[in-house]
């Protein structure tokens, strides 16, 4: 494939992950947020040093960056590099770490603002699918479960479960799976270091909506300081083993795991 010929002009290991960051950069970005997850290991952040994945094998690369919404012309090109379309001298947000992606992923999602495109490699050729989140359940619901799973599965699960909840029989009853409802991070990463709560109005939805209806699936949670409470209080969790809190200070730590709300949470847990 041609960009692998381009990508051996380099002579460091993980140039995608460097090149990937080059285009962040062209595209208006302000963080970057580099992710993998190997085979039965939690996620590292892309300050894990090298020799940690040298004996692994690597099920997943996430990255995240709060650059340019994509628009409809970025798309058509985005396609494009899948089809093999792609120009390896070009520079700016769609050069050769943008595209380098289409040489090692099997299973590959862009997402961008509402909308979302996925790969799928089958004998013909590359499907792409572009689905747009504020009006997909037509679209998601032509087609097959199989690519259907593959598509939600690379979504973070809030994503999933706020857009696709109780919209029709078939879409609801696939996003009750454990796959969506066992583990859930209720907070958004907007760098490597630094959280921000969920918006209102999603949180609001999954307090008064989805966590009550898919409470006895929970079995973790990973919250933020500021909507824990209101969280943990939303339901009970009756299946509920894991409790990770970020961005809390030690003082209010403290007095959360000493007070009267952390053994009133302990029985709404119970």
């Amino acid at each position: 494939m041609l960009i692998n010929k381009m990508l051996a002009r380099y002579s460091s290991d993980f140039v995608v992950c460097r090149e990937l960051i080059q285009n962040s950069d062209d595209a208006k970005a302000t963080s970057f947020h580099f992710e993998i997850s190997c085979d039965n290991d939690p996620p590292s952040s892309s300050s894990s040093s090298e020799k940690d994945f040298h004996n692994k094998t690597i099920a997943e690369i996430r990255t995240i960056n709060n650059g340019l919404i994509f628009n409809e012309t970025d798309w058509k090109r985005v396609a494009a590099m899948a089809e093999g379309n792609t120009n390896v001298e070009s520079i700016g947000q769609f050069s050769v770490g943008f595209f380098s992606v289409f040489s090692f992923s099997e299973e590959l999602i862009i997402t961008s603002g509402d909308e979302y495109m996925a790969f799928v490699w089958c004998v013909t050729g590359t499907k792409s699918v572009k689905i747009n989140m504020k009006h997909s359940s037509v679209e998601l619901n032509d087609l097959p479960d199989e690519i259907l799973m593959i598509i939600l599965k690379k979504l973070s699960n809030i994503q999933v479960l706020y857009s696709l909840i109780g919209v029709n029989k078939r879409l609801h009853a696939i996003v009750h799976d454990p796959i969506f409802t066992n583990c859930l991070t209720l907070m958004n990463y907007v760098s490597v270091d630094s959280i921000d709560p969920l918006s209102d109005r999603i949180l609001d939805q999954f307090c008064l909506q989805i966590l009550p209806a898919i409470h006895h699936n929970i079995k973790w949670l990973n919250l933020e300081s500021s909507s824990m409470k209101r969280i943990l209080a939303a339901t009970n969790y009756p299946n509920l083993y894991g409790l990770g809190l970020y961005d809390i200070e030690i003082e209010t730590a403290l007095s959360f795991f000493s007070g009267k709300t952390f053994f009133s949470i302990l029985s709404i847990i119970n």
